[in-house]
Order: C-alpha cells, then sequence, then structure tokens
C-alpha cells in the first residue's frame, strides 16, 4: 500500500518521524502532497490541520475516494477546530476517516471532540541505535534543547537553574545544527531538563532517555506516560533539588541512567512501526 505522508520540513520533527517510520514500515511511505489521486491508496496529514491554501486538496482527495487521516501533533489544532465551532465538520472533517494524537490527554479531547471517528494514540518515538549510552561527562552538566524563539520551551526557565549547562538550538555559530551531531550532544550532559509549558510528544526527552540520561522536567504531553512521577514537576524550580540529588550522587546518576533507557525502548521506532501500520490496514477496511 501506498501512504502520503504530509508533514514538511518546516515542521521538522514531524518529518521526523515520519522518515523513521518510512524506514520500517511494510507500506511505501511517499513523503510530500501526493499530485493526483492515483500516486497513493492514503494519506496521513501527520502535522495538525492542513494550512488554508491545501484545504482544497484535500476535498480533491476526499472526492477522488482517497482516504485520510488528520494527525494532531499538538494542541493548536484542537484549538482551531474550537475557534471554527460548528462549520468545523463542513469544511474540514468531513473529508477525514481518523484522527491521530501523540498523548492521552490530546486523544481523550479529540474523541469528546469527533467521537464520530476513530482516535488513534501515536506518540514520537526514538532510534535506539542511534541514541545509545555513553560514559557521563567528568563535570556535572545539564542539558536543554530545542528552538530558544519559541515561548512554549521556556528557555529562559531553564537558564535560571543553578548549574553549569549546555544548550541545542536549530542553529550553531557555525549554521545549521545537523541531526548527527545529536547523540554527542546529550553523551556532553549528565541531566537532561525539559521546561516546557505545552508539549505534544518530545523527541528531545526520549532521544536523551535512550543515551542513558536522567530526564528531568515540566509534567507536560505525553512525559507523564512514561517518566517516573517523583522527576516530573509543576513549577520549575522544583527541579533544583531533584537536581541535586543527581549532582551529588554520581551512582544514583548511572543508575537512573540505566532506569530510562529501558523506560523509553518501548517507544523504539522498530515497535511504533507496527502500530502505524496496523492503523493503516484498519483505516483502508472502513
Amino acid at each position: 500500500m501506498k501512504i502520503g505522508s504530509v508533514a514538511g520540513r518546516k515542521r521538522w520533527s514531524a518529518w521526523l518521524v515520519m522518515d523513521n517510520v518510512a524506514r520500517h514500515s511494510k507500506h511505501e511511505i511517499i513523503h510530500g502532497i501526493p499530485k493526483s489521486s492515483d500516486a497513493v491508496d492514503l494519506v496521513y496529514w501527520r502535522w495538525g490541520m492542513p494550512a488554508t491554501q491545501k484545504l482544497r486538496r484535500v476535498r480533491d482527495l476526499h472526492e477522488a475516494g482517497v482516504k485520510q487521516i488528520l494527525g494532531i501533533s499538538g494542541y493548536g489544532t484542537l484549538d482551531a477546530i474550537h475557534r471554527v465551532g460548528d462549520s468545523w465538520p463542513t469544511w474540514m472533517m468531513e473529508n477525514f476517516s481518523a484522527i491521530t494524537t501523540t498523548n492521552l490527554v490530546l486523544k481523550g479531547i479529540a474523541e469528546r471532540t469527533k467521537p464520530s471517528l476513530p482516535v488513534y494514540h501515536l506518540p514520537s518515538g526514538v532510534d535506539s541505535e542511534m541514541f545509545s549510552p555513553k560514559p557521563f561527562p567528568e563535570t556535572f552538566c545539564i542539558g536543554w534543547a530545542g528552538n530558544p524563539k519559541n515561548p512554549w520551551k521556556r528557555m529562559g526557565r531553564f537558564r535560571r537553574l543553578p548549574f553549569p549547562q549546555k544548550t541545542a538550538g536549530p542553529k550553531t555559530e557555525g549554521g545549521k545544527r545537523r541531526y548527527e551531531d545529536m547523540p554527542d550532544f546529550y553523551a556532553g550532559v549528565s541531566v537532561f531538563v525539559l521546561t516546557s509549558r505545552r508539549e505534544g510528544s518530545p523527541l528531545t526527552a526520549k532521544e536523551a532517555a535512550a543515551s542513558g540520561r536522567p530526564v528531568v522536567g515540566t509534567a507536560v504531553g505525553d512525559l507523564v506516560e512514561w517518566v517516573p512521577p517523583e522527576y516530573l514537576v509543576e513549577d520549575y524550580r522544583d527541579l533544583t533539588p531533584i537536581i541535586e540529588r543527581f549532582r551529588d550522587d554520581r551512582a544514583l546518576l548511572v543508575e537512573e541512567g540505566r532506569r530510562f533507557r529501558e523506560l523509553v525502548l518501548p517507544y523504539d521506532y522498530r515497535r511504533l512501526v507496527g502500530d502505524y501500520d496496523r492503523m493503516f490496514d484498519e483505516v483502508m477496511e472502513l
């Protein structure tokens, strides 16, 4: 079966997820909006509500009999659903056969919003071979990764934590950061910290855990589904005593690093791809 995957390189994380799915899926994953309805059997709009200029393409594909899945990666799409109100089913939802969400909170909201459609829980994954444990740095250091210009990431709060720090953004002094360099970044930190206000299913937390690094942060997105609750907080300032424990007890740091590696292995793409393939098969039979 041929699956059209619409994520877009501007939505880099969504594109990365589907690129990993494509490497392991039994189906042929074709990136980009299909130019004709004959090119694919099903289209998966991985990243939220298609932009206005693509609405006609959604409708054209529907009228041609191509089944489509709407992916909800974060809260923006659901906010749009509520803003549009009663006109949403007329303009959009009648064209889709199913919805996917990246965490269980979003899944519950989507099920209440559109109870007539099947909703699948498909979080982001991790390549546990690319991200594998390496020795901890000799000097204790906390790490943060993301776009510092994104206000939802709240990098400023990370900066206020009283520990040596390393950060990884989309750019470096030499230009654009290469994704292939991220394993070295995680190897250079002792604990990974996430201070976001909102998340869907953050890739960086899973990559850090697969790299054998404990993850601490705000209780957002799907972190509450796999990170032990003692490492999640509502107020970022409560992270300080948690991080101090790791700083002062290297044995604990190493032990929890191994634990986090085990916690995240169920999210390896080699396992998750089975969930994607089952969804594609089930939607085609609707």
